[in-house]
């Protein structure tokens, strides 16, 4: 029961992301910050 709850949350977001253009930026944005260090250390 509380993986089937699990799996229509999961689902919920995916749909809401697919659909909501900023909500898909904000996301993005959010990872980019994250890979900004590795990109760095990359780098040097």
């Amino acid at each position: 029961m509380l993986q089937a709850h699990g799996q229509l949350i999961r689902a919920r977001f995916i749909l809401r992301y697919l659909q909501s253009q900023p909500l898909h930026q904000r996301i993005h944005a959010q990872l980019n910050k994250g890979e900004e260090p590795h990109a760095l250390r990359a780098w040097l």
